[in-house]
């Protein structure tokens, strides 16, 4: 133990001195070690403390500074947490989308917003008020709301869409306007063409004119339902031309020959224009053998009109046989005969019918309008080129130009697309395997063409006046399938504001068409797995 003690005595005393010799210097204060007087230098003394109480200094820094991240990570996780978190206030998990549709944008649930608190998640409609707006038969504030959350989360619910756009279009209805029933039900609503059906086959009322009955009895013609064809028959007896000729053209498309003897008697007193539609519709009812027996003794009839009226007929059957008389009609321009004879010249493509044809496309609304139902007799290369220059010609007749998007749509035209988004004004640049790339300033070149480029005013009444066409090219969009781009949908949706009621409805109907073929498609993948 003595030795131990010595030992201890010894080190401690040689490392005092080891610090005092590096340390300190001999003045006039006295520090005694292990029996040992030290004199120390008040200077060094001082230096000594300070360097302590740096290294303390410095050890405290460190470990403030781990607090301080610690305190700091911690703070992130429960901000992280909270925000996915779904408390009571804020939307469910459901309206936050997985994935977009139509688009390949995708936004995972789980990843926090940034916004400010003025626009955060919760502030925004939720899927679930939407819903609860449509129950409450508050469509408008649902399809504002709608707008809104598809604006904020950058993405579409196909199936909300047909249910919002569906009680949108029946509630313009309710209010008297009887355009958006049968916009609807040319989508192939079944709801909207029951109401048609019931409208049309009921004779009319105050509020459905003719001017709606002819277009609804054209849709029931072609959805082919054969179980309105007695109540059909009935409104061949109209007081409307118009309706009567529909009705006509929708029995024909209902494909049942027994109509066959009732169509024929009609012929006794008919004019030269329904004559046509009847015979055209004795066509498509293997009718042609009695028509063609009845009327080529006519042809060598003297009586003012009997034998134009013959050439019309028979022209419309497709027998070859008329054409010296019906010849005579095109070259001399007869009225009122030469539009119908324009019509009849799709079944007989003699050499001498595209002149005919060409030269109906640049006279007057009549021979246009008739001109663009005989197309197929042009060459193929040429139907397209004149399809766009009649729909660029912004002093073409409005019926002209739309039946031109029309035609131009049916038959996908690649060339015609940029032309449909200019008139739509949705610019949104574009490219197809099978069409040229359209981008921003040639589509704002176009667009000039169609609306001008001057003052608001003249501006305005260039969206007016071609209101009827910009609609015609807004619903072809969904045939395009072009809606399938989430920039698009958003374009189509500004303009369901448009102040042209035609126009902020084709929107609508574009849109819902778009959303109705994505609801079908997952249905068949569903019933495929």
């Amino acid at each position: 133990m003595l030795h131990g003690e010595t030992r201890i005595r010894v080190d401690c005393k040689a490392w005092t001195e080891q610090i005092t010799r590096r340390f300190f210097r001999p003045s006039g204060i006295a520090i005694t070690v292990n029996d040992e007087t030290y004199r120390k230098g008040a200077s060094d003394m001082l230096r000594w403390i300070i360097t302590l109480s740096l290294l303390l200094g410095l050890f405290g820094i460190i470990g403030i500074s781990g607090l301080t991240v610690s305190a700091r990570a911690d703070e992130v996780t429960t901000t992280t947490t909270t925000t996915t978190t779904t408390p009571a206030t804020t939307p469910t998990t459901t309206d936050q989308p997985a994935t977009t549709t139509g688009d390949t944008t995708t936004k995972p649930a789980d990843v926090p917003v940034v916004a400010k608190p003025s626009d955060t998640v919760a502030s925004k409609p939720s899927k679930s008020d939407i819903h609860d707006l449509l129950d409450d038969g508050k469509v408008q504030q649902a399809e504002n709301q709608y707008l809104e959350w598809a604006s904020y989360w950058h993405d579409d619910d196909a199936a909300l869409i047909v249910q919002i756009e569906h009680a949108v279009l029946l509630q313009q209805f309710k209010d008297g306007k009887n355009g958006a029933l049968l916009a609807l039900a040319e989508t192939g609503d079944q709801e909207a063409m029951n109401i048609v059906t019931a409208k049309a086959l009921s004779g009319g009322s105050k509020n459905w004119t003719p001017t709606d009955m002819a277009p609804a009895i054209k849709l029931i013609g072609k959805a082919g339902d054969k179980n309105s064809m007695n109540n059909l028959r009935t409104l061949l007896y109209y007081k409307d031309a118009a309706v009567v000729n529909a009705t006509i053209e929708a029995l024909s498309n209902l494909g049942d020959k027994r109509l066959a003897p009732v169509l024929y008697k009609m012929f006794d007193d008919a004019d030269a224009e329904r004559s046509v539609y009847l015979a055209f519709a004795l066509a498509k009812l293997d009718g042609a053998k009695q028509v063609r027996a009845r009327f080529l003794p006519q042809l060598r009839f003297p009586t003012p009109g009997a034998r134009e009226k013959a050439a019309l007929v028979l022209a419309a059957i497709g027998d070859p046989i008329c054409w010296p008389a019906l010849n005579r009609i095109l070259r001399d321009k007869k009225a009122p005969y030469y539009p119908l004879a324009i019509i009849t010249l799709s079944t007989l493509p003699f050499p001498e019918s595209q002149s005919f044809v060409n030269q109906a496309l640049a006279g007057s609304e009549p021979e246009q309008l008739a001109a663009l139902k005989c197309l197929n007799i042009l060459p193929p290369e040429t139907v397209e080129p004149t399809l766009i220059s009649l729909l660029r010609d912004t002093t073409q007749p409005v019926s002209v130009r739309k039946t031109a998007v029309q035609i131009l749509t049916a038959r996908k035209s690649a060339r015609a697309l940029k032309e449909m988004l200019a008139l739509a004004q949705v610019m949104v640049p574009f490219k197809t395997a099978s069409s040229p790339v359209a981008n921003e300033r040639e589509l704002l070149n176009l667009n000039k063409k169609y609306y001008g480029d001057g003052n608001p005013q003249d501006k305005a009444q260039a969206l007016k006046a071609q209101a009827p066409v910009a609609a015609e090219a807004l619903k072809s969009l969904s045939d395009y399938g072009l809606l399938g781009e989430f920039v698009v949908r958003e374009s189509v949706r500004m303009q369901f504001s448009n102040a042209e009621e035609d126009v902020a409805r084709a929107a609508r109907v574009a849109l819902y068409n778009y959303a109705l073929n994505v609801v079908s498609q997952q249905h068949l993948a569903k019933a495929k797995h």
